[in-house]
């Protein structure tokens, strides 16, 4: 499952894309490796616990920088009935590189950040 903010969502503005996703990570069997699988952009803060509609997440907010943009994210593990399981909210921006000066306006992120979290807090293991 996906939801997602494309570019032309906020047009003439930094917005690159932004999601909220659900996947299964098949590599992890276990709750241990579920929870020890690396992330590939840099962690900014430590994990923490968070529950989410009654499920215990792990959770991870993440960074990272290149080629003119920047992600800011947010990674949400639990192992639920024996399956991994990750949440993702990733906002990608660009950094306005390639532009005419005042070219790309700043694009709300609270507002996509909220939005997408509106979806996270929504998630609920059905079994």
């Amino acid at each position: 499952m996906c939801v997602a903010y494309t570019a032309e969502a906020s047009p003439d503005t930094n917005l690159d894309g932004a999601a909220f996703s659900v996947n299964e990570i098949r590599d992890a069997e276990s709750l241990k490796s579920c929870f020890s699988l690396p992330e590939p952009p840099p962690k900014v803060s430590p994990s923490h616990v968070e529950n989410i509609n009654g499920a215990r997440f792990i959770a991870t907010q993440v960074e990272g920088v290149g080629s003119g943009h920047s992600l800011e994210g947010y990674v949400y593990r639990a192992f639920h009935h024996g399956k991994c399981y990750e949440l993702d909210i990733r906002i990608v921006t660009e950094n306005g590189t390639g532009y005419d000066p005042g070219t790309l306006k700043d694009f709300d992120v609270e507002q996509v950040r909220n939005s997408l979290k509106i979806a996270l807090n929504s998630f609920t293991f059905l079994k």
